[in-house]
């Protein structure tokens, strides 16, 4: 991001640097020359330049004036009743302020100040400003929310994300500052108390010690300062655990200086043993927060299959009673069929009948006409 940033502005100003070239080159000689119309015309070309960089560089911050003019927009136009008003507020705001708006940051601002009114977190907007300019703008929201409540409109679950993540950073921010010394400090004191521990005891005769046990807490803390492993592991280590614990890895200058003497013949701890304390704590949070997460995904996953499952249990039952439906009207088809069609070999015997009886008639009135 900062080198996109540094990129950003390396354009700006050779871009700037020709334009002023170009408007020097066009104007007018020396003696007709206006310096306010050219000092305009730099003026609106480096606020278009900063808009252009601003929406490169995708990072806007909102000022007091600026959340005025955004909230008095939104009271003049209401985009809480139709949301396709935000492009207006957008178009509206980049006319009057000379910056450039896009509807998500206009909507997110404006609900991100909402949220905070009305958690009644006013003390969030005093940032910045005077107190008329703080008043008019919580009288501003004051309308905006009621409006909103009129509307049925209520801001999103990711703005109070946000807003949480937010206020979070900055507590943490504030706390570390605050109580945490400088780590490169930390550990320039610890290889200084070492040092003047390992001379304290070593003074003297100038003989080293022959057995390699009885080695003194200073030599061990001297070998855990500069061991290649212990250095690649205090960079890893977060400042955190090395304020949590600060004699696992760096005892205390008197500690160092009274224990010298007394335990130069009792062996110590291996360096690697005392600093491997707070990687091991690091590896095991990490690996309880890796498995909480794997259980959530494997629960998360369960229930979507449980779901898939109870669909298609649902999906056979229907497809069960349709077959089961199709069968029975095809029954009730065929018995209709099979009665139309004894209704007509009835129909067609007694016509049959009917003419064999008309023929014997007839035959019998010829028979007597005959006779």
């Amino acid at each position: 991001m900062r080198e996109s940033l540094r990129n950003v502005n390396l354009y700006v100003t050779e871009t700037t640097r020709r334009i002023g070239f170009t408007f020097t080159a066009r104007s007018k000689p020396p003696s007709q020359a206006k310096p306010k119309q050219k000092r305009q015309r730099r003026t609106r070309c480096l606020v278009a330049l900063q808009s252009s960089a601003e929406s490169m560089s995708g990072r806007k911050r909102f000022s007091l004036s600026d959340d005025i003019a955004l909230v008095k927009e939104v009271l003049y136009v209401n985009p809480f009743l139709d949301p396709a008003r935000w492009l207006k507020i957008a178009d509206r705001l980049s006319e009057v302020l000379g910056r450039y708006f896009n509807i998500r940051s206009v909507r997110e601002r404006l609900n991100l100040i909402l949220l905070r009114f009305l958690r009644d977190q006013k003390k969030k907007i005093k940032s910045s400003g005077t107190e008329e300019e703080q008043s008019e703008l919580e009288d501003l929201l004051q309308q905006a929310a009621d409006i909103a409540r009129e509307c049925g409109y209520t801001p999103p679950p990711s703005t109070a994300r946000q807003l949480a993540e937010r206020d979070g950073i900055k507590k943490r921010a504030s706390r570390n500052s605050v109580a945490r010394p400088p780590a490169k400090r930390r550990v320039d004191n610890r290889e200084e108390d070492a040092l003047a521990a390992y001379a304290e005891f070593t003074a003297g005769d100038g003989v080293e010690p022959a057995d390699d046990a009885s080695t003194s807490q200073a030599q061990t803390l001297l070998n855990s300062l500069y061991e290649p492993e212990n250095i690649q592991i205090h960079m890893d280590l977060p400042d955190c655990e090395l304020e949590d614990n600060p004699t696992a890895s760096c005892p205390a200058p008197d500690r160092i200086a009274t224990a010298a003497p007394s335990r130069a013949q009792t062996p110590t701890s291996s360096p690697s043993d005392v600093a491997a304390a707070g990687p091991q704590r690091y590896a095991e949070a990490t690996y309880a927060l890796i498995q909480a997460r794997c259980d959530r995904d494997t629960a998360i996953e369960n229930h979507r299959l449980q779901l898939e499952q109870g669909r298609l249990q649902f999906e056979q039952d229907r497809l069960r009673f349709e077959i089961k439906r199709h069968e029975e009207k095809m029954k009730l088809r065929e018995m209709e069929l099979q009665q139309r069609q004894a209704e007509q070999e009835a129909q067609f015997k007694l016509r049959e009948q009917r003419r064999d009886d008309t023929g014997a008639d007839l035959i019998k009135v010829d028979y007597e006409e005959d006779a």
